[in-house]
């Protein structure tokens, strides 16, 4: 047991609070209503532990100081959960949510290039949503500076920068990061409508995912390019599980149909719904600007001269639920690597049942259909294409390296 002295102090609307009761609650917490008063609670020996992220820790290191604590206080250095923080926007403004997330990758690209506060007037003008030559980026650096000058002037003296919020410079570390899922069971009452696509994908019985033809323009020779074909058709397959998710792995091979796209028609094909998603379709702000992308599947090795690409899924601005949905797929397999879950035992992929008890396997269809990120990457392409060790394409799993990776 061992744990008979033990008294928690968690804050009851935080994701660790989730975390602690599947396994603690509730013989050992106590659950104050404010960050002041689990510092008291701490304080007249109601609890001897205090939970909360690195931030919240250092309030309470503070807090204790100010109340002149001299007792034993250590701050423990293991993670328990993931809470990255982001900016969010609805979803029924694509345009909005586009700008907002290109100032910030403006911000990381500033600091790739050591373009400071002081040296905005480098930064390029650009024609982003085709309205002409405009100086959005310059203005955003020249306003707060970069990514790193904000870091260094609102949060370093609280937490010390490291790790994940690094910018991905030199490539040789993983970028392929597992989001928390966050609460994806819900009750009846809040289960999300499909959108237009997956209704239309229901009806017609079979998903339509487009294929690159070939990457000649990407310079990747044919035999490669055939098992990168291979490789993104897995995340085709992926997709169409989750939509039939109530059909055997082995029959999903016949709700999907791939159309194969040269680079000069196929944002035309997706336009006009010849394609519900591009597989293996490369990433940049300019694309961004008119379609939706999912967490990139694949990091080209950066070479001389030349910019590391980015490929992952394309969809449509007009249905943010599929959308969605596309960018949840993909990050299904990154956290079944993560969590050691594979085709063999994706029974232990979490439920889901935001969009309705008939989808609650969802993302266990996904990862009995084609496995999980490694299993994908090794199948596919780890022998003809391009090694998985030393580049982008690893697991960012602990000790974290740096997570930011500017598509600008």
């Amino acid at each position: 047991d061992g744990c008979d002295r033990l008294r928690i102090c968690v804050c009851e609307l935080c994701s660790y609070y989730d975390i602690l009761s599947q396994n603690l609650f509730p013989d050992y917490a106590l659950v104050p209503d404010s960050n002041q008063k689990l510092v008291d609670n701490f304080l007249d020996g109601s609890c001897n532990v205090l939970v909360g992220e690195r931030g919240a820790l250092t309030q309470y290191k503070m807090f204790l100081t100010n109340r002149n604590y001299t007792g034993e206080f250590t701050m423990g250095r293991n993670l328990f959960s993931k809470e990255p923080l982001a900016l969010v926007t609805r979803g029924d403004d694509p345009e909005w949510s586009d700008i907002v997330n290109y100032v910030l990758q403006s911000l990381f690209e500033a600091e790739r290039q050591n373009i400071t506060q002081l040296s905005a007037s480098f930064i390029n003008d650009t024609t982003f949503f085709n309205k002409g030559p405009n100086r959005m980026f310059l203005n955003a650096v020249k306003a707060v500076g970069n990514f790193g000058e904000i870091y260094e002037r609102r949060l370093q003296h609280k937490i010390p920068r490291e790790g994940l919020d690094f910018i991905n410079i030199n490539g040789d570390t993983g970028l392929i990061y597992s989001l928390p899922f966050g609460g994806i069971e819900t009750d009846e009452a809040t289960v999300f409508e499909h959108g237009n696509t997956f209704k239309k994908i229901l009806k017609r019985g079979k998903l339509l995912c487009g294929i690159p033809k070939d990457y000649e323009e990407y310079e990747i020779p044919f035999q490669q390019a055939r098992a990168f074909k291979a490789f993104h058709k897995d995340f085709c397959k992926a997709l169409a599980a989750s939509v039939f998710s109530n059909d055997g792995a082995d029959t999903i091979e016949s709700r999907l149909e791939l159309v194969g796209l040269f680079p000069t028609n196929q944002f035309q094909a997706l336009s006009n719904g010849t394609v519900d998603v591009i597989s293996g379709g490369i990433f940049s702000y300019s694309v961004d600007a008119s379609f939706s992308l999912s967490l990139p599947t694949f990091y080209s090795t950066p070479e001389v001269g030349r910019r590391s690409m980015s490929f992952g899924l394309i969809t449509r601005q007009d249905d943010p639920h599929w959308s969605k949905l596309a960018f949840w797929i993909v990050s299904s397999t990154f956290h079944a690597e993560e969590n050691h879950i594979t085709k063999a035992n994706s029974n232990l992929m979490p439920v889901v049942t935001l969009f309705g008890p008939e989808y609650e396997n969802m993302f266990r269809s996904v990862i009995q259909t084609v496995g999980n990120y490694d299993e994908i990457y090794r199948r596919n392409i780890e022998s003809s294409f391009t090694p998985r060790s030393g580049t982008r394409n690893q697991l960012n799993s602990l000790p974290h390296g740096p997570q930011h990776m500017p598509l600008i």
